[in-house]
């Protein structure tokens, strides 16, 4: 359970190593006369990293390194996203921490945040056994600042080294010896990893380190680097002797360029600013294009302008295709749309960018299946946010729209997103702009799309109905504002004549 602010956060949450929540709901335990407030989360996985632990401990084998350097990566890189947005885990140990088919670690059960205030509540809920991988001054001070997760994650890793020489009790003892002193440390002698967990596993919070801090440590560089973190990349530099994109090598040298120096983010701005810039190439190695691409996105998160190029990059190339009838298959893929919304939630604020994701969007949601993609990784969400934040930005209220009516024509519902949201968010986006043809074209056709899904709400219906006649009667000689006011016009006629 978490309260409903902290639900709400997490519902906007997007990080391929935290669980992704769908939706929540209210429910009274009688056991513990409460209310709980519960989240329901997407759950593709196979097993738990405790359930790896035990086996491992069970069989006396070590865990491989290489397992050990990926977990650390996607852990740090994991946290620093959500200390990042001020959400701090609670309660870090191997059974909230899912493993994929993919082999891939996933942060889940988001739960401890609504109790660790009650003394009371806290030793009744949370089990003994848990208590464990939890921060010194978590129990004795009810703090769960950020810096528990890093004592947590510090806990947890200890135990991944040391489970093939330890049993359960074993590994109890030691995990509750190290908030004594840190002598049981020295068995690790992995190369780095001593100084790692030393650092996390200091008993006072204000010395221990920050997930930042750790960014900085070269073993912990090395696992963002290895699980392909942006986090590894940090502003850094081409090595000494390389001199910029070798422009005038052509094209594929500039590609090949870009992929061997993603980590640097003045070379991929440079990179697809050439992109963009070469339309004569448009149709020319569109699949190598779209890896660097999404790699160049994927490396640096933080960056907006790389984002928005990206997402520049990757329309220019979707439209050139489709507008010749090829194969667009590379650019409608999971991973374009995971990559366009991550750029959408990370940069909230910046129009231009937003403008040029969703414009992208709603090119690649003219696919069936790639519009059930935007639909399951919660696009439409990101579609009605950036409408209620920029009502007034035609440049972004008409994408928005045009991507809205793009996913529900192909017959889908909305799913975890309220009918009721979608068509506020349209129509408080339309009343700045009733005069703009264009933008109320957009509109019509995104209510249009709504209507058919069956409006319930009597407050939706009027404001819809209001909205479009306004729109008929301001732009009578434009043809598709006609066409979509009418279609839901007609809609709503007949869902109103089915429901009397």
């Amino acid at each position: 359970m978490c309260s409903f602010h902290q639900a709400h956060c997490l519902l906007n949450v997007r990080h391929p190593n935290i669980v992704t929540y769908k939706k929540l709901f209210i429910f009274w335990d009688e056991s513990v006369s409460s209310v709980f407030l519960s989240m329901v989360m997407d759950c593709p996985y196979m097993t738990t990293l405790s359930t790896a632990v035990t086996y491992h401990r069970q069989e006396e084998k070590k865990i491989k390194k290489k397992v050990i350097k990926t977990f650390l990566g996607q852990m740090v890189d994991a946290l620093a996203y959500l200390h990042k947005r001020s959400i701090a885990h609670r309660n870090l140990k191997p059974s909230n921490i899912l493993i994929t088919k993919e082999a891939k670690f996933v942060i889940c059960d988001f739960g401890t945040a609504s109790i660790t205030g009650d003394r009371v509540k806290l030793h009744k809920r949370v089990k003994d056994c848990a208590k464990r991988w939890m921060a010194p001054e978590s129990l004795t001070h009810h703090q769960m600042p950020e810096k528990s997760d890093i004592w947590s994650l510090g806990c947890v890793l200890l135990d991944m080294l040391t489970c093939h020489m330890l049993d359960v009790e074993g590994s109890i003892s030691q995990l509750l010896r190290i908030r004594e002193d840190q002598t049981s440390l020295n068995v690790i002698v992995l190369k780095g990893l001593h100084q790692v967990l030393t650092m996390m596993l200091d008993r006072n919070p204000k010395t221990r380190t920050s997930v930042w801090e750790l960014v900085n440590e070269d073993l912990v560089k090395h696992c963002l680097l290895l699980c392909g973190s942006p986090l590894h990349a940090m502003k850094k530099t081409l090595p000494p002797g390389v001199h910029g994109l070798p422009f005038h090598q052509g094209f594929d040298s500039v590609l090949e360029f870009m992929q061997t120096y993603r980590d640097v983010e003045s070379v991929q701005m440079s990179a697809l600013s050439y992109l963009l810039s070469e339309e004569g190439n448009v149709f020319y190695r569109v699949t190598d294009v779209v890896i660097a691409v999404t790699t160049a996105m994927q490396s640096h998160m933080d960056c907006a302008g790389v984002q928005q190029n990206g997402c520049q990059v990757l329309h220019q190339r979707l439209i050139a295709v489709l507008g010749q009838a090829g194969d667009g298959s590379c650019l409608l893929t999971k991973e374009v749309i995971t990559c366009v919304l991550n750029a959408v939630h990370s940069h909230p604020e910046k129009a231009p960018l937003l403008s040029h994701a969703f414009q992208l969007l709603f090119c690649i949601t003219g696919d069936e299946q790639a519009a059930r993609d935007v639909l399951d990784l919660d696009g439409i969400r990101e579609v009605l946010n950036t409408l209620r934040k920029f009502p007034e930005d035609c440049d972004i209220v008409v994408p928005c729209c045009k991507c809205l009516w793009s996913v529900l024509t192909q017959r889908l519902c909305l799913g975890a997103v309220p009918l009721k949201d979608a068509v506020e968010a349209v129509c408080v986006a339309a009343e700045a702009h009733m005069q703009d043809s264009t933008v109320m074209e957009s509109v019509c056709a995104a209510l249009s799309s709504l209507t058919l899904q069956g409006l319930s709400e009597d407050q939706d219906i009027e404001d819809s109905t209001l909205l479009l006649m306004h729109a008929l009667q301001a732009h009578l000689k434009h043809s598709y504002v006609v066409k979509y006011a009418f279609l839901a016009l007609d809609s709503l006629v007949k869902s109103s004549g089915e429901s009397t």
